[in-house]
């Protein structure tokens, strides 16, 4: 049977002895309820009934995504990245969404010191390893790094010379782990 009607959170919409609750529901003491407002479906074949949202759900993070993020913090071994926007999506992020990166996943190179990876402020492509309990990213790989970087002396934006961050207004180098396209403004 087709049954298309809109639903709301905690709406009932049938029993686990009639269908399995799929996508969008939850069953509970028996029931099956709906988790979200959208679009009610049954399949008479496959015994499940769904609903499909009406609204667009922040994206839910996993293992091999690309990440933009801000380092927000340095401690110890880790940077703390707070996470913006994921690559080739254009739903939201769930805000809040927080990722951490140990000294050990900045660069396939060894690196004794977070800070001669990242600063505060840096913007930055990563890459998911581990989404659950805690985000964790890493920047190992050619396409990931800092994509974005300010001098920490003058705060102008740093361009690359001779392969290295580098300061027009101070003329100094600085010591990153830059993404092979930094400062070309592209985000997949």
């Amino acid at each position: 049977m087709t049954d298309k009607r809109v639903v709301y959170p905690g709406d009932e919409l049938g029993t686990s002895e009639e269908f399995m609750a799929g996508d969008g529901t939850y069953e509970k003491g028996g029931m099956i309820y709906a988790a979200n407002i959208g679009e009610l479906e049954f399949d008479d074949n496959s015994r499940y009934v769904t609903v499909t949202p009406l609204t667009s759900i922040p994206v839910k993070l996993k293992v091999g995504d690309v990440v933009i993020g801000t380092v927000e913090d340095i401690r110890g071994s880790m940077a703390f990245v707070n996470i913006v926007k994921l690559e080739g999506v254009n739903r939201q992020i769930s805000t809040g969404t927080q990722g951490s990166i140990h000294v050990s996943k900045i660069s396939r190179q060894y690196l004794d010191d977070v800070r001669r990876g990242y600063w505060i402020g840096d913007i930055l492509r990563a890459k998911v390893i581990q989404a659950e309990p805690a985000v964790q990213l890493s920047t190992e790989g050619s396409e990931l790094g800092v994509i974005k970087s300010f001098c920490k002396v003058c705060h102008e934006p740093l361009v690359i010379k001779n392969n290295e961050p580098y300061c027009e207004t101070c003329d100094r180098l600085w010591q990153k782990k830059t993404s092979d396209d930094y400062r070309q403004g592209l985000v997949r």
